[in-house]
């Protein structure tokens, strides 16, 4: 459910090879997610952009985070498609994170408290 540009999502991933997730994320309304923040233990709070370049389409994830992280995610159709970086993503890519357990949102996600919650 959006609300002035605000928008709520419930993910569950499942990783099934060092390259893929199976992913489901379903869209909530503000009561569902009040509803899980109470029982949070962890969280992460980021704004998304979504940019199409060529046949892909291409996630850049801006975390409200300590750490200042920016990841961009492309839904690629094989493991094995090549992967061309769009231009203007290309200066800001520091590395590859596909499969560093360290950058997974659950490695990365903050006590509701941070955020001036709970």
């Amino acid at each position: 459910m959006s609300d002035e540009g605000v928008s709520y999502h419930e993910n569950r991933k499942r990783r099934v090879s060092d390259m893929s997730c199976e992913e489901r994320e379903t869209e909530i309304d503000a009561a569902r997610y009040a509803e899980l923040l109470r029982s949070a233990t962890a969280m992460l709070r980021k704004t998304r952009i979504v940019v199409g370049h060529g046949e892909l389409v291409w996630e850049i994830d801006v975390y409200d985070h300590p750490l200042r992280l920016a990841v961009a995610e492309v839904e690629l159709p094989s493991e094995d498609h090549p992967v061309e970086l769009p231009p203007f993503l290309a200066p800001c890519v520091a590395m590859e994170v596909t499969g560093v357990q360290g950058l997974s949102n659950a490695a990365i996600a903050l006590p509701p408290a941070v955020f001036g919650i709970g």
